[in-house]
């Protein structure tokens, strides 16, 4: 990864999405949890180098988002998933549902639909408590294996002092070849 690029994600989700593609390459994007438009947002990166995506919270940030040339759909994420038509191969998804159980209920919902996903970043909530970890507990990383998908950064955290491991990130090894 670029070291000089900027990053506005929590752990460089951002600029390792960009560094898994050629340069100038304009993927998609759909980022569920996406939050705030700027402040640790894993898309705005991605944005800014030609991506479109879509960027669904349940909370609305419609006026922050007014900023961005990205959709905002102020929505649960997993209905949405459940009652969308979305493109069947997505470059880039990222999971940052802060409902436990859901991370892996969308994740479980865009395979089932058939949609194939290159990259993928997904909070499995390791940091909270381990009985509310989603990567063991729900079988999150059992789901991704059976597909095929390879965990390139497994339990990634972030160097705040605190070192809580938060989040996987997969790549699908039918689009992507490290």
């Amino acid at each position: 990864m670029n070291s000089e690029i900027i990053t506005y994600s929590q752990a460089g989700q951002d600029k390792w999405v960009l560094s898994l593609f050629p340069k100038g390459f304009k993927g998609f994007f759909l980022d569920l949890g996406c939050n705030d438009p700027k402040k640790i947002n894993n898309t705005l990166l991605l944005e800014e180098n030609g991506w479109d995506g879509i960027s669904v919270d349940i909370f609305d940030f419609s006026k922050q988002w007014k900023s961005r040339n990205t959709p905002f759909i102020c929505r649960d994420a997993l209905s949405y998933v459940k009652n969308s038509e979305l493109i069947k191969v997505i470059d880039y998804v990222s999971i940052d549902i802060d409902l436990l159980g859901t991370n892996y209920e969308v994740l479980k919902t865009i395979i089932d639909k058939g949609i194939e996903c290159k990259s993928i970043t997904i909070e499995h909530n390791l940091y909270i408590g381990e009985e509310y970890n989603q990567r063991e507990r729900v079988p999150q990383r059992e789901l991704l294996f059976g597909k095929g998908h390879v965990l390139r950064y497994p339990d990634v955290m972030v160097d705040d002092g605190l070192f809580n491991k938060f989040e996987d990130w997969w790549i699908n090894p039918k689009y992507i070849i490290l």
